[in-house]
Protein backbone atom coordinates (compact mmCIF):
# COMPACT_ATOMS: atom_id res chain seq x y z
CA UNK A 1 0.00 0.00 0.00
CA UNK A 2 2.87 2.34 -1.15
CA UNK A 3 -0.19 4.47 -2.69
CA UNK A 4 -0.89 6.71 0.67
CA UNK A 5 1.19 9.31 -0.32
CA UNK A 6 -2.06 11.52 -1.58
CA UNK A 7 -3.51 15.16 -2.14
CA UNK A 8 -6.76 16.11 -2.86
CA UNK A 9 -7.58 18.56 -5.50
CA UNK A 10 -10.77 20.41 -5.71
CA UNK A 11 -11.63 21.61 -9.36
CA UNK A 12 -13.94 24.83 -9.61
CA UNK A 13 -14.58 24.66 -12.88
CA UNK A 14 -15.70 21.44 -13.29
CA UNK A 15 -17.10 21.05 -9.77
CA UNK A 16 -15.09 17.55 -8.79
CA UNK A 17 -12.94 16.59 -6.17
CA UNK A 18 -9.18 14.89 -7.55
CA UNK A 19 -6.80 12.73 -5.89
CA UNK A 20 -2.92 13.11 -6.79
CA UNK A 21 -0.93 9.63 -6.13
CA UNK A 22 2.73 11.31 -5.09
CA UNK A 23 4.29 7.44 -4.93
CA UNK A 24 3.97 6.71 -8.22
CA UNK A 25 5.53 9.78 -9.39
CA UNK A 26 9.63 9.96 -10.68
CA UNK A 27 11.87 12.44 -11.89
CA UNK A 28 9.61 15.25 -11.07
CA UNK A 29 7.06 14.92 -13.38
CA UNK A 30 3.65 15.20 -12.52
CA UNK A 31 1.34 12.89 -10.50
CA UNK A 32 -1.38 10.75 -11.77
CA UNK A 33 -4.92 12.61 -11.16
CA UNK A 34 -7.88 10.32 -10.44
CA UNK A 35 -11.27 11.60 -10.31
CA UNK A 36 -13.03 10.73 -6.80
CA UNK A 37 -16.45 12.54 -6.73
CA UNK A 38 -18.33 15.40 -7.22
CA UNK A 39 -18.76 18.21 -5.64
CA UNK A 40 -22.42 17.40 -5.06
CA UNK A 41 -21.67 13.72 -3.53
CA UNK A 42 -19.63 15.27 -0.37
CA UNK A 43 -21.32 15.52 2.56
CA UNK A 44 -22.47 18.31 4.56
CA UNK A 45 -23.76 19.61 7.72
CA UNK A 46 -27.04 22.12 8.28
CA UNK A 47 -25.64 25.53 10.14
CA UNK A 48 -27.97 26.96 12.80
CA UNK A 49 -29.69 29.15 9.76
CA UNK A 50 -30.81 25.82 8.58
CA UNK A 51 -28.28 26.60 5.40
CA UNK A 52 -26.50 23.30 4.31
CA UNK A 53 -22.46 23.66 4.22
CA UNK A 54 -19.87 21.63 3.17
CA UNK A 55 -16.84 22.15 5.12
CA UNK A 56 -13.40 21.24 4.88
CA UNK A 57 -14.06 18.28 7.78
CA UNK A 58 -16.83 16.89 6.57
CA UNK A 59 -14.88 16.91 2.72
CA UNK A 60 -11.85 15.03 4.46
CA UNK A 61 -13.92 12.87 6.37
CA UNK A 62 -15.84 11.42 3.03
CA UNK A 63 -12.63 11.40 1.49
CA UNK A 64 -11.16 9.44 3.54
CA UNK A 65 -13.46 6.65 2.81
CA UNK A 66 -13.24 7.18 -0.91
CA UNK A 67 -9.87 7.06 -0.48
CA UNK A 68 -9.57 3.19 0.66
CA UNK A 69 -12.03 2.21 -2.04
CA UNK A 70 -10.18 3.96 -4.86
CA UNK A 71 -7.36 2.27 -3.65
CA UNK A 72 -8.52 -0.84 -4.06
CA UNK A 73 -10.00 0.29 -7.47
CA UNK A 74 -6.59 1.47 -8.62
CA UNK A 75 -5.19 -2.19 -7.85
CA UNK A 76 -7.87 -4.29 -9.68
CA UNK A 77 -7.65 -1.78 -12.90
CA UNK A 78 -3.62 -2.54 -12.24
CA UNK A 79 -2.79 0.67 -13.34
CA UNK A 80 0.91 0.62 -13.34
CA UNK A 81 3.50 3.19 -14.39
CA UNK A 82 3.78 2.95 -18.43
CA UNK A 83 6.98 1.97 -19.90
CA UNK A 84 9.75 4.46 -21.65
CA UNK A 85 9.16 2.15 -24.46
CA UNK A 86 5.74 2.25 -25.66
CA UNK A 87 6.20 6.14 -25.38
CA UNK A 88 9.30 6.48 -27.76
CA UNK A 89 8.07 4.03 -30.52
CA UNK A 90 4.59 4.24 -30.75
CA UNK A 91 3.82 7.06 -33.82
CA UNK A 92 1.70 10.02 -32.52
CA UNK A 93 -0.20 9.63 -35.85
CA UNK A 94 -1.34 5.77 -34.23
CA UNK A 95 -2.40 7.27 -31.45
CA UNK A 96 -4.58 10.15 -33.23
CA UNK A 97 -6.27 7.19 -35.29
CA UNK A 98 -7.15 5.37 -32.41
CA UNK A 99 -8.72 8.47 -30.76
CA UNK A 100 -10.61 9.20 -33.48
CA UNK A 101 -11.95 4.56 -33.67
CA UNK A 102 -12.63 4.41 -29.79
CA UNK A 103 -13.22 7.69 -28.22
CA UNK A 104 -14.50 10.09 -30.92
CA UNK A 105 -17.44 8.66 -31.59
CA UNK A 106 -18.89 8.79 -28.61
CA UNK A 107 -19.43 12.35 -29.01
CA UNK A 108 -21.77 14.77 -31.14
CA UNK A 109 -21.88 14.92 -34.44
CA UNK A 110 -20.95 18.38 -34.48
CA UNK A 111 -17.99 18.00 -32.22
CA UNK A 112 -16.85 15.02 -34.02
CA UNK A 113 -16.42 16.99 -37.36
CA UNK A 114 -14.77 19.95 -35.33
CA UNK A 115 -11.86 17.44 -33.97
CA UNK A 116 -11.44 15.57 -36.62
CA UNK A 117 -10.62 19.08 -38.94
CA UNK A 118 -8.48 19.93 -35.89
CA UNK A 119 -6.67 16.93 -35.57
CA UNK A 120 -5.99 17.25 -39.26
CA UNK A 121 -3.31 20.00 -38.14
CA UNK A 122 -1.72 17.93 -35.78
CA UNK A 123 -1.28 14.86 -37.65
CA UNK A 124 0.37 16.88 -40.58
CA UNK A 125 2.93 18.27 -37.50
CA UNK A 126 3.37 15.46 -35.12
CA UNK A 127 2.43 12.49 -36.73
CA UNK A 128 5.73 11.27 -37.61
CA UNK A 129 6.70 11.92 -33.95
CA UNK A 130 6.96 9.35 -31.17
CA UNK A 131 4.69 10.08 -28.48
CA UNK A 132 7.53 10.67 -26.27
CA UNK A 133 8.29 13.60 -28.00
CA UNK A 134 5.10 15.11 -27.63
CA UNK A 135 6.48 17.34 -25.27
CA UNK A 136 5.07 20.56 -23.15
CA UNK A 137 7.88 22.76 -25.46
CA UNK A 138 6.99 21.51 -28.88
CA UNK A 139 3.30 21.99 -28.03
CA UNK A 140 4.01 25.71 -26.73
CA UNK A 141 5.89 25.97 -29.72
CA UNK A 142 2.98 25.10 -32.35
CA UNK A 143 0.75 27.30 -30.31
CA UNK A 144 2.56 30.09 -31.32
CA UNK A 145 2.82 29.00 -35.04
CA UNK A 146 -0.78 28.84 -35.02
CA UNK A 147 -1.59 32.16 -33.74
CA UNK A 148 -0.06 33.49 -36.78
CA UNK A 149 -2.08 31.39 -38.72
CA UNK A 150 -5.50 31.32 -37.31
CA UNK A 151 -7.21 34.57 -37.03
CA UNK A 152 -8.69 34.24 -33.26
CA UNK A 153 -7.67 32.90 -29.86
CA UNK A 154 -10.44 30.76 -29.62
CA UNK A 155 -9.88 28.90 -32.50
CA UNK A 156 -5.90 28.20 -31.70
CA UNK A 157 -7.18 27.04 -28.18
CA UNK A 158 -9.77 25.14 -29.83
CA UNK A 159 -6.23 23.20 -31.72
CA UNK A 160 -4.89 22.65 -28.20
CA UNK A 161 -8.23 21.37 -26.57
CA UNK A 162 -8.57 18.45 -29.66
CA UNK A 163 -4.29 17.71 -28.89
CA UNK A 164 -5.24 17.53 -25.04
CA UNK A 165 -8.02 15.21 -25.44
CA UNK A 166 -5.92 12.66 -27.74
CA UNK A 167 -3.15 12.93 -24.80
CA UNK A 168 -5.45 12.52 -22.26
CA UNK A 169 -6.86 9.62 -23.68
CA UNK A 170 -2.96 8.66 -23.14
CA UNK A 171 -2.92 8.88 -19.81
CA UNK A 172 -5.95 7.95 -18.10
CA UNK A 173 -7.59 5.05 -20.66
CA UNK A 174 -4.27 3.72 -22.39
CA UNK A 175 -1.64 4.32 -19.69
CA UNK A 176 1.16 4.87 -22.38
CA UNK A 177 2.64 8.54 -20.37
CA UNK A 178 2.11 9.78 -16.74
CA UNK A 179 0.75 13.18 -17.56
CA UNK A 180 -0.66 15.02 -20.60
CA UNK A 181 2.17 17.73 -21.56
CA UNK A 182 -0.93 20.31 -22.86
CA UNK A 183 -2.01 20.80 -19.79
CA UNK A 184 0.51 22.86 -18.72
CA UNK A 185 0.37 25.07 -22.11
CA UNK A 186 -1.21 28.45 -21.13
CA UNK A 187 -3.88 28.79 -22.95
CA UNK A 188 -4.62 32.20 -25.34
CA UNK A 189 -6.58 34.67 -23.74
CA UNK A 190 -9.72 35.25 -25.14
CA UNK A 191 -11.88 38.13 -26.10
CA UNK A 192 -15.41 38.57 -24.07
CA UNK A 193 -18.24 36.51 -25.62
CA UNK A 194 -19.64 38.75 -27.96
CA UNK A 195 -24.06 38.91 -28.92
CA UNK A 196 -24.80 39.83 -32.33
CA UNK A 197 -28.10 39.44 -33.30
CA UNK A 198 -30.28 41.11 -36.28
CA UNK A 199 -32.22 44.40 -35.81
CA UNK A 200 -35.43 44.77 -37.83
CA UNK A 201 -34.09 46.48 -40.73
CA UNK A 202 -31.36 43.45 -41.27
CA UNK A 203 -33.86 40.95 -41.16
CA UNK A 204 -35.69 41.91 -43.93
CA UNK A 205 -32.27 42.25 -45.69
CA UNK A 206 -31.78 39.25 -44.88
CA UNK A 207 -34.99 37.49 -46.13
CA UNK A 208 -34.74 39.00 -49.11
CA UNK A 209 -31.46 37.87 -50.19
CA UNK A 210 -31.95 34.15 -49.39
CA UNK A 211 -35.39 34.57 -51.07
CA UNK A 212 -34.25 33.30 -54.31
CA UNK A 213 -32.54 29.46 -53.06
CA UNK A 214 -35.79 27.65 -51.33
CA UNK A 215 -33.66 25.47 -49.19
CA UNK A 216 -31.14 28.13 -48.14
CA UNK A 217 -34.45 30.51 -46.87
CA UNK A 218 -35.90 27.52 -44.98
CA UNK A 219 -32.39 26.81 -43.21
CA UNK A 220 -32.34 30.37 -42.27
CA UNK A 221 -35.85 30.73 -41.16
CA UNK A 222 -35.43 27.30 -39.20
CA UNK A 223 -32.73 28.79 -37.52
CA UNK A 224 -34.47 32.30 -36.43
CA UNK A 225 -37.70 30.39 -35.44
CA UNK A 226 -35.95 27.35 -33.30
CA UNK A 227 -32.58 28.64 -32.62
CA UNK A 228 -31.02 25.39 -33.48
CA UNK A 229 -27.57 25.07 -33.99
CA UNK A 230 -26.12 24.79 -37.55
CA UNK A 231 -25.45 21.22 -37.36
CA UNK A 232 -28.98 20.30 -35.42
CA UNK A 233 -30.64 22.13 -38.60
CA UNK A 234 -28.38 21.04 -41.84
CA UNK A 235 -28.27 17.70 -40.44
CA UNK A 236 -32.15 17.31 -39.92
CA UNK A 237 -33.68 13.53 -41.31
CA UNK A 238 -37.32 13.91 -43.28
CA UNK A 239 -38.56 11.50 -40.42
CA UNK A 240 -37.21 14.28 -37.60
CA UNK A 241 -40.09 16.07 -39.44
CA UNK A 242 -43.76 15.90 -38.38
CA UNK A 243 -45.92 18.09 -41.10
CA UNK A 244 -49.34 17.08 -39.36
CA UNK A 245 -48.10 18.16 -35.85
CA UNK A 246 -45.82 20.91 -36.96
CA UNK A 247 -42.96 19.76 -35.14
CA UNK A 248 -39.29 18.84 -35.43
CA UNK A 249 -37.38 17.06 -33.56
CA UNK A 250 -33.27 17.57 -33.49
CA UNK A 251 -31.50 14.50 -32.14
CA UNK A 252 -27.99 15.02 -33.23
CA UNK A 253 -27.54 18.12 -30.68
CA UNK A 254 -24.26 19.65 -28.81
CA UNK A 255 -25.73 18.32 -25.14
CA UNK A 256 -26.79 15.27 -26.53
CA UNK A 257 -30.38 15.54 -25.46
CA UNK A 258 -33.04 15.32 -28.12
CA UNK A 259 -35.51 18.02 -28.43
CA UNK A 260 -38.84 18.62 -29.92
CA UNK A 261 -39.58 22.51 -30.98
CA UNK A 262 -43.11 23.72 -32.77
CA UNK A 263 -42.55 25.36 -36.39
CA UNK A 264 -45.38 27.46 -36.99
CA UNK A 265 -45.49 30.33 -40.10
CA UNK A 266 -43.80 30.39 -43.14
CA UNK A 267 -41.54 27.88 -42.06
CA UNK A 268 -43.89 25.34 -41.77
CA UNK A 269 -44.98 26.02 -45.00
CA UNK A 270 -41.37 26.18 -46.43
CA UNK A 271 -40.88 22.18 -44.63
CA UNK A 272 -44.11 21.44 -46.26
CA UNK A 273 -42.76 22.42 -49.72
CA UNK A 274 -39.45 21.13 -48.87
CA UNK A 275 -40.20 17.46 -47.92
CA UNK A 276 -42.44 17.29 -51.55
CA UNK A 277 -39.30 18.22 -53.31
CA UNK A 278 -36.58 15.53 -52.12
CA UNK A 279 -36.83 11.64 -51.47
CA UNK A 280 -33.19 11.98 -49.66
CA UNK A 281 -33.31 10.84 -46.14
CA UNK A 282 -31.72 13.69 -45.12
CA UNK A 283 -34.04 17.44 -45.51
CA UNK A 284 -30.77 19.41 -47.07
CA UNK A 285 -28.34 17.02 -48.35
CA UNK A 286 -25.17 17.17 -50.04
CA UNK A 287 -25.19 17.39 -53.78
CA UNK A 288 -22.09 15.43 -53.72
CA UNK A 289 -23.03 13.08 -51.00
CA UNK A 290 -26.62 12.68 -50.22
CA UNK A 291 -25.37 11.03 -46.96
CA UNK A 292 -23.50 13.72 -45.90
CA UNK A 293 -25.97 17.26 -44.93
CA UNK A 294 -25.21 20.19 -47.35
CA UNK A 295 -22.50 22.89 -45.72
CA UNK A 296 -24.23 26.55 -46.33
CA UNK A 297 -21.44 28.51 -44.90
CA UNK A 298 -20.08 29.90 -48.55
CA UNK A 299 -24.37 30.07 -49.70
CA UNK A 300 -24.60 31.86 -45.89
CA UNK A 301 -21.52 33.97 -46.53
CA UNK A 302 -22.43 35.29 -50.41
CA UNK A 303 -26.72 35.95 -48.81
CA UNK A 304 -25.07 38.29 -45.85
CA UNK A 305 -22.75 40.34 -48.88
CA UNK A 306 -25.92 40.87 -50.71
CA UNK A 307 -27.68 42.20 -47.85
CA UNK A 308 -24.99 44.40 -46.35
CA UNK A 309 -24.80 43.24 -43.38
CA UNK A 310 -21.34 42.60 -41.48
CA UNK A 311 -19.91 40.99 -38.37
CA UNK A 312 -22.87 38.34 -38.31
CA UNK A 313 -21.97 34.42 -38.46
CA UNK A 314 -24.36 31.67 -39.06
CA UNK A 315 -24.35 30.72 -35.00
CA UNK A 316 -25.57 34.80 -34.68
CA UNK A 317 -29.01 33.71 -36.02
CA UNK A 318 -29.43 31.68 -32.86
CA UNK A 319 -28.12 34.45 -30.75
CA UNK A 320 -31.34 36.49 -32.98
CA UNK A 321 -33.84 33.57 -31.79
CA UNK A 322 -32.88 33.89 -28.63
CA UNK A 323 -33.39 37.57 -28.59
CA UNK A 324 -36.60 37.49 -30.32
CA UNK A 325 -37.41 34.87 -27.79
CA UNK A 326 -36.86 37.05 -24.33
CA UNK A 327 -38.41 40.15 -26.31
CA UNK A 328 -41.61 39.16 -27.02
CA UNK A 329 -41.59 38.26 -23.28
CA UNK A 330 -41.35 34.27 -23.67
CA UNK A 331 -40.41 33.35 -20.01
CA UNK A 332 -36.30 32.26 -19.90
CA UNK A 333 -36.93 28.74 -18.56
CA UNK A 334 -39.20 28.19 -21.36
CA UNK A 335 -36.65 30.36 -23.83
CA UNK A 336 -34.17 27.78 -22.59
CA UNK A 337 -35.57 24.83 -23.28
CA UNK A 338 -36.93 25.51 -27.10
CA UNK A 339 -32.79 26.72 -27.85
CA UNK A 340 -31.83 23.22 -25.85
CA UNK A 341 -29.60 24.36 -22.85
CA UNK A 342 -29.35 22.38 -19.78
CA UNK A 343 -30.07 25.23 -17.10
CA UNK A 344 -30.93 28.61 -16.59
CA UNK A 345 -27.89 30.55 -16.24
CA UNK A 346 -26.95 29.61 -19.74
CA UNK A 347 -30.24 31.33 -21.00
CA UNK A 348 -29.07 34.48 -19.04
CA UNK A 349 -26.46 35.47 -21.41
CA UNK A 350 -29.50 35.58 -24.19
CA UNK A 351 -31.44 38.21 -21.94
CA UNK A 352 -30.00 41.39 -23.55
CA UNK A 353 -32.28 43.94 -25.29
CA UNK A 354 -31.36 45.14 -28.68
CA UNK A 355 -29.92 48.81 -28.26
CA UNK A 356 -33.38 49.94 -30.59
CA UNK A 357 -35.31 48.08 -28.20
CA UNK A 358 -33.60 49.71 -25.23
CA UNK A 359 -34.67 53.40 -27.01
CA UNK A 360 -38.34 52.17 -27.58
CA UNK A 361 -38.64 51.32 -23.82
CA UNK A 362 -37.17 54.60 -22.90
CA UNK A 363 -39.44 56.72 -25.46
CA UNK A 364 -42.47 55.40 -24.12
CA UNK A 365 -41.55 55.73 -20.60
CA UNK A 366 -40.54 59.21 -21.30
CA UNK A 367 -43.87 59.86 -23.73
CA UNK A 368 -46.02 58.38 -20.62
CA UNK A 369 -44.41 59.65 -17.66
CA UNK A 370 -42.36 62.40 -18.51
CA UNK A 371 -43.69 63.80 -21.32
Amino acid sequence: MAQKKIKYRYDKKRKVVRAKFYDVVENGERPPEIQLCTFEQLKYKNTSRGAKLRTATEIASHLSKLYIEKLHELQREKITKPTQTDAQTIKFSTLIERYKADILPELSISSQNAITNQLKYWNKEGGRKALADITTAWISQKRSELKKIKKTSSTVNRYLAALSVVLSACVKDWHLIRFNPAQNVRKLKEPRHRTRYLSEKELVALLKAVSPRADLKLAVMLALTTGARRMEIWGLKRSDIDLQNGFATFTKTKTGITRTVPIRGEALELLRKRTAQIDTKLLFPSIKNVAVPFDFRRSFKAAMLKAKITDFSWHDLRHSAASYLIRSGVNLRIAGEILGHKNISMTMKYSHLAPDHLTDAIEEMTKKFLK
